[in-house]
């Protein structure tokens, strides 16, 4: 049975789902027919939205968000969790705010109703939009719309709040970026100008700490820092310019607050953003799908005829019916899982997709088909999947992922790695500890419902997807329906979110959407409700690490023996499990100085969903074991945690080879972040303060990529990575014209990264701009952006931002040149600032970008274009941190997370106002990480994932945001341009092991098994009150 808030609106004499059980075989029976037979109640009334009247005919069960949206086209307003939850949808009504997804129509009829559009347009904003935007109190901006409207509710009655009644008012509202600092920031602020204050609002950071490393240095660095222009890279020697010649010196923009572009962030705080659930025409048509209840299971029949009958019913997809979809081997390999099987591989799977003119026909076609299921063994676990008895999963592979790669010396494992000689390791160390955690899984559920559009003019297809690009999708989408891709324009410019872990939630179901708009001539639209959304997101698996740990008496390791077991879906490949590139990270942070160590990594089939970047990717999942460990070795031998891991990371040298990277301030994150978290005052006993509330610091380390930096045009190595086939290649444009503006073209859609703001930061420091107001952005748009990549973990600034920075350098050479010649002089004698080229000897002897543009016909344009792969991207790293104090109720065991200090390897910030806001959501996000594990049926045992949405999985509110302060270590990048490097999932991973240090550090209580809760405290507490 489906069980949702139709149900409960439904007539009671409606029925319930069946579940008859017959040896192996189950059949589901639908809903009693005479109830769905018989028309729903429709009403008609007038409606007054934001002071206009509009009139409309609707079921009884309709409700006003679907009044609002689907009928009257105002579709500013989002929905999210569709269960009253989440706050996205949020009204006024009567002054009074709603969810308008729980509302009833007939519940609003005839009052009035206030809307996102009709707080503000970008030609007379709001206060809360207009300081919103100021302040960076939107991220994604897919909750905006939901918190405005009520915040105006609350400044309506009060426009003098306390921060506490701004809290209290938005405590409904959910916000997966965590942007809660920056809103809270906002509707204060706001208030005082609707008081009449005449202070400016600055886009400022709330709390930062920048640390400067010096441009030559012979500490942190492999060399590249040492005298001199040129860098060597790697064992290849490749010689490279420093800073690409572009020192991070004399800097006008990069380092200084700024907020995101207006025209991706202004239409977050207007409703205007064209998020693909935001599309909308008058005779779309809607879909829903039937999800398998089964972990395991084969479907041996399928009946639609009921469903088929029912009003409003244009189309059914079942895997007998489906198009068969071509699966060449396109865009980086991304073969998707196929969107209708009939072996159903976990619970959730999709058994048919049901197109209709509304959702509610739509679900109750859904709920009258009949399925008959071959239930089958399952193993959803890796206890399961492992014991002697499992189910084989592989269909004769077996449940372990073996590859030609594999190592033949560990036959038991998918990948394997080792140092020194292991054995001699354990004779020579005096303490030998052994230690075993679990991570039980997570996800980073988006705020947006994971969907798309699709409409065809002819021959020519349209969708608006959700997704981090809109090429390779393209690309899939072609190929799946064997289609060329220019036939096929594809848009996505804003997104609520994505994590990594929609794209394949929206993107598996493309080629379906876009056949049922085919043969039924209409537009159609999927908004996947959240329950049913989880099984197609990609998670963090579960893991089960084991660690055997050597150490002399002073407590330095000398020998460890890491051996982790991953869960991998359905896949057929190893994931986390698949090589050195995914499993050195934490490895090599704490192995530099061990001389003997192996690791070993097995992957396992389950019948779980499927791994994949989850805001990050192989982090927490990996990380949470080694921050356990290295603190739990730390306290056996007495030893400061900041202090046991100084004696163990990499630390580089110019006299150190063993390490490719050229920057890595590992020791600068650690002492820079104690210093300003004051860990000097940490409890020097465990749970040792008196009192019931207990107070503790804990600290997380993560190592990660910085960017996955790559090579651009001019570079040799770019034209060898280019020519390779399935090449990422990044491309842009920047079109210069006779305005003196310059446009900026790429394809990357936004999530929330605001990527492009900092890539335009990039482009006016390079063009001698000492404002951004010049730079223009167009983007998101098959039809007008040029081919390119997709963004994922942090490769947008160095990869983007390869083909950016190769345009940016290729026009301001272009118009350097272009200047010496109207000025009759050598471009080497030129400056460049503000648009103006000037003579440096003789500044009134002129041009500007402007005139020079219209000498060229009104526009000079130059592209750009980058890609990945190559010593450099294996040889690019970050290192981060995470501090945290907690205080533990001793009583009950509910824990608050007080305040952390969060310390980043930047390279060189670009603009520390969006930073901040983007290491806010990390924190935050990695905290809910750390807290709650995938939500399966906590609800309903046995039927559908977190079925009241967001009320039964436990995401951060406003209530709940720590203190927190950025630290930013500007280690500066010699490689690249202006020291740039990512550090958007650098210190990310260290959040869920910093926390349980610090719980354990508060009451004594340590946590190995993932997700910390207070059970496990309380049970803890209680071990140790009975050994007492």
């Amino acid at each position: 049975m489906i069980y949702s808030r139709r149900n409960f609106l439904k007539a009671a004499g409606s029925g319930v789902a069946l579940t008859v059980i017959g040896g192996e075989t189950i059949l589901l029976v639908a809903a009693a027919p005479p109830a769905l037979a018989t028309p729903m109640t429709r009403e008609k009334a007038t409606f007054i939205i934001n002071g206009k009247l509009h009139v409309a005919e609707y079921e009884a069960r309709t409700t006003l968000w679907e009044v609002i949206t689907m009928q009257l086209g105002l579709v500013g307003t989002n929905r999210s969790c569709n269960r009253a939850s989440c706050g996205a949808c949020s009204v006024l009504v009567d002054g009074t705010p709603l969810y308008s997804c729980h509302t009833l129509a007939t519940e609003a009829a005839g009052k009035k109703i206030l809307t996102i559009e009709g707080v503000g347009d970008e030609k007379n904003l709001h206060p809360l939009q207009r300081v919103g935007y100021t302040r960076m109190a939107a991220d994604c901006g897919f909750c905006t719309a939901g918190w405005v409207v009520t915040a105006k509710g609350l400044l309506d009655r009060n426009l003098n709040p306390s921060e506490d009644e701004v809290k209290a008012a938005l405590a409904g509202h959910i916000c997966r970026c965590a942007a809660y600092p920056n809103i809270i920031r906002a509707v204060m602020d706001s208030a005082a100008v609707l008081r009449g204050s005449k202070t400016e609002v600055e886009p400022e950071p709330d709390s930062i700490i920048r640390i400067n490393m010096p441009m030559v240095r012979d500490y942190s660095t492999t060399g590249g820092h040492l005298p001199g222009a040129e860098v060597v890279e790697g064992s290849s020697g490749t010689i490279t310019k420093k800073w690409q010649g572009y020192p991070p010196e004399d800097l006008k923009l990069l380092g200084k607050s700024l907020p995101p572009l207006a025209e991706v962030a202004i239409p977050r705080f207007t409703g205007k953003a064209q998020y693909a659930n935001r599309v909308w025409f008058p005779d779309l048509l809607y879909v829903k799908f039937l999800t398998s209840p089964h972990p395991h299971a084969r479907i041996k029949g399928v009946d639609t005829s009921a469903a088929e009958k029912m009003p409003g019913v244009h189309h059914i997809l079942t895997y007998k019916n489906a198009p068969k979809l071509q699966r060449p081997d396109v865009a980086r390999g991304r073969i998707l899982p196929e969107p209708l099987p009939q072996e159903l591989n976990l619970q959730g799977e999709v058994v048919a997709i049901v197109a209709a003119e509304a959702e509610d026909l739509a679900e109750d076609a859904a709920s009258a088909i009949r399925v008959d299921y071959e239930v089958l063994p399952f193993a959803s676990t890796l206890k399961d999947t492992m014991a002697p008895d499992a189910p084989d999963l592989g269909h004769g592979k077996g449940n372990l992922i073996r590859h030609p790669d594999s190592p033949k010396d560990f036959p038991h494992a998918t990948w394997a790695d080792q140092r020194g000689e292991l054995e001699q390791g354990f004779a020579e160390a005096d303490v030998i500890k052994e230690f075993t955690y679990r991570f039980t899984g997570g996800v980073s559920v988006p705020m947006q419902p994971s969907g798309s559009v699709a409409k065809w003019d002819g021959d020519r297809l349209t969708i608006w997807g959700m997704g981090q690009g809109i090429y390779p999708p393209r690309a899939t989408l072609a190929a799946a329906l064997g289609i060329d891709v220019s036939r096929i324009r594809f848009i996505n410019k804003w997104n609520g979110c994505t994590f990594g872990a929609s794209r394949m939630a929206a993107e598996r179901f493309y080629p379906m959407i876009a056949h049922l708009a085919k043969v039924t001539g209409r537009p159609v639209k999927i908004m996947l409700p959240k329950d049913q959304e989880l099984a197609q997101l990609q998670i963090k698996p579960e893991t089960i690490t084991n660690f055997r740990v050597g150490a002399k008496k002073d407590g330095r390791i000398v020998a460890i023996n890491h051996e982790v077991f991953v869960s991998i879906g359905d896949l057929d490949f190893g994931v986390h499990a698949d090589g050195p590139g995914n499993a050195f990270n934490q490895l090599e942070l704490y192995t530099a100085q061990v001389p003997h160590w192996r690791s070993t990594w097995c992957a396992y089939r389950t019948n779980t969903p499927r791994p994949g970047p989850s805001r990050s990717h192989i982090q927490q999942e990996t990380k949470w074991s080694w921050e356990n460990m290295i603190d739990e070795m730390a306290d056996a031998f007495g030893i400061d945690p900041v202090e046991y891991r100084l004696m163990h990371v990499t630390r580089l040298t110019p006299a150190d080879t063993r390490h490719p990277y050229e920057s890595m301030p590992t020791v600068e994150v650690l002492q820079e972040g104690s210093k300003a978290f004051g860990w000097e005052k940490r409890n020097p006993v465990p749970g040792g303060a008196p009192g019931r509330f207990k107070r503790g610091f804990g600290l997380g380390m993560s190592q990660h990529h910085g960017g996955n930096m790559g090579y651009h045009e001019g570079e040799e190595e770019y034209a060898k990575l280019a020519a390779e086939p399935g090449a990422n290649i990044f491309s842009s444009e920047l079109d210069l014209t006779a305005d003196g503006n310059v446009t900026m073209k790429i394809a990357l859609p936004d999530s929330g990264s605001n990527h492009a703001t900092a890539l335009a930061h990039l482009v006016a420091e390079m063009l001698g701009f000492t404002t951004r107001d010049h730079v223009r952005l167009i983007w998101g748009d098959s039809e007008i952006a040029p081919l390119s990549d997709e963004w994922f973990g942090g490769r947008t600034i160095t990869l983007q931002g390869a083909a950016i920075c190769s345009a940016a350098d290729k026009l301001r050479k272009d118009l350097l040149a272009r200047a010496a010649n109207v000025l009759k002089t050598d471009a080497s004698q030129l400056q460049v600032r503000d648009g103006v080229i000037s003579a440096i000897e003789d500044p009134k002897k002129n041009t500007t970008f402007a005139m020079l543009a219209k000498a060229n016909n009104g526009l000079i344009r130059q592209t750009g274009r980058g890609t990945t792969g190559g010593e450099r991207t294996a040889s690019n790293k970050g290192v981060g941190a995470c501090f945290v104090e907690v205080e533990v109720d001793t009583w009950t065991g509910n824990w608050r997370f007080v305040r952390a200090v969060y310390t980043h390897d930047t390279g060189l910030v670009i603009n520390p106002l969006v930073a901040e806001s983007d290491m806010v959501g990390s924190l935050v996000e990695s905290t809910q990480v750390a807290t709650d594990p995938i939500p399966w049926d906590r609800e309903f045992p046995g039927t559908r994932h977190y079925s009241v949405g967001y009320l039964s999985y436990r995401l951060p509110t406003i209530m709940d945001i720590p203190k927190s302060t950025q630290v930013y270590i500007d280690s500066l990048e010699p490689r690249w341009f202006y020291g740039v490097k990512s550090f958007s999932e650098t210190s990310i991973g260290a959040v869920p092991g910093a926390i349980s240090n610090a719980i354990y550090n508060a009451c004594g209580v340590r946590i190995r098994e993932h997700p910390i809760t207070r059970e496990k405290i309380m049970a803890g507490l209680t071990a140790q009150r009975s050994r007492a």
